[in-house]
C-alpha cells in the first residue's frame, strides 16, 4: 500500500489519513480496515528471494547443460578432475586423465594447461615437454613450442620429431645455423631410417642458402647408406647440383 497523502482504502475507497502510514499496522480512519505493512514487507522480501533463487537455479541448469554438451560422456569424470586442477590438488595421474579427455574432445587449451602443470610436477620428464611442444605448435604458438622442444632436449630427450620441428621453426625465423644443427640432429637420431621428409626439407634449405656442396653431400650420403634402392633419391636436385 503506497504511503501517499491520497491513498484510498481498499474497502471503503476513502482516502486514509497520511499520519496513519507511520504505524506498523495501518487502520483506515473511516471504516477500520487494517493493513499490516510489516507482513507486506515480509511477503515482498520472500518474493524477491524466491526470484533470486529461481534465477540462480536457472543459471546453474544452463551452465550444467553447457558442460554436458561440451564434455558429453566425460561429464561426470572431468568435473571432479577439473576441480582438483583448479585447487592445485591434481596429481600427475589426474593431469594425464585430463589430457586424455581434452584430446578426445579437441580442447587444445585444456590439453596445453594440463601438460604445462604436469611438466612442473615432473621436472625431469622429457616426453611431456615434447607433447607440450606439439600442442603449442599445432595451435600456432611456435615460439612457445620451440621453448618446449628445447626443454625436451635439456631434460635428456632425443626425439627426432622434436629436432625436425625445431629445425623448421629456426629456419622460418632465419636462424639457419641452428636449423642446420637440428636437421642434422633429427637425422642422427634415427640413422637406420630413411627420413624422406626431413632430408628433403634439409636439402631444400641448404640449396636456398647456396650451400650446394653441402646439399649434394647430404644426398650422396643418403644414397650410400641406403644402397641400390636409394640410388635415384632426389635425382632432380642431385643432378642440378652436380656441376658445383
Amino acid at each position: 500500500m503506497s504511503k501517499s497523502s491520497e491513498t484510498p482504502c481498499p474497502r471503503c475507497a476513502q482516502n486514509i489519513a497520511p499520519e496513519r502510514f507511520a504505524q506498523d499496522v495501518i487502520v483506515c480512519n473511516h471504516c477500520g480496515f487494517t493493513a499490516d505493512t510489516v507482513a507486506h514487507k515480509t511477503e515482498s522480501e520472500i518474493e524477491r528471494q524466491y526470484i533470486r533463487a529461481a534465477l540462480c537455479a536457472g543459471i546453474l541448469i544452463v551452465a550444467a547443460f553447457i558442460q554436458l554438451v561440451e564434455w558429453d560422456q566425460y561429464f561426470f569424470s572431468i568435473i571432479p578432475l577439473k576441480m582438483k586442477q583448479m585447487t592445485g590438488l591434481a596429481s600427475s595421474e589426474d593431469l594425464r586423465k585430463i589430457v586424455g579427455i581434452c584430446e578426445v574432445r579437441f580442447h587444445h587449451a585444456c590439453v596445453e594447461k594440463a601438460l604445462a602443470q604436469l611438466s612442473e610436477k615432473e621436472p625431469n620428464n622429457a616426453d611431456v615437454m615434447f607433447d607440450l611442444g606439439e600442442i603449442r605448435r599445432k595451435t600456432g604458438h611456435t615460439a612457445e613450442a620451440a621453448e618446449a622442444y628445447q626443454a625436451h632436449f635439456a631434460r635428456g630427450g632425443n626425439s627426432p620429431d622434436a629436432a625436425y620441428e625445431l629445425a623448421r621453426i629456426m629456419e622460418f625465423n632465419g636462424q639457419y645455423d641452428q636449423a642446420q644443427n637440428y636437421y642434422t640432429r633429427a637425422l642422427m637420431a634415427k640413422p637406420e631410417v630413411l627420413q624422406v621428409t626431413v632430408i628433403q626439407a634439409y636439402v631444400n634449405m641448404l640449396m636456398k642458402l647456396g650451400k650446394n656442396n653441402d646439399a649434394r653431400a647430404v644426398i650422396a650420403d643418403v644414397r650410400r647408406k641406403n644402397g641400390p634402392s636409394a640410388q635415384y633419391f632426389m635425382a632432380k636436385e642431385y643432378d642440378s647440383l652436380s656441376g658445383d
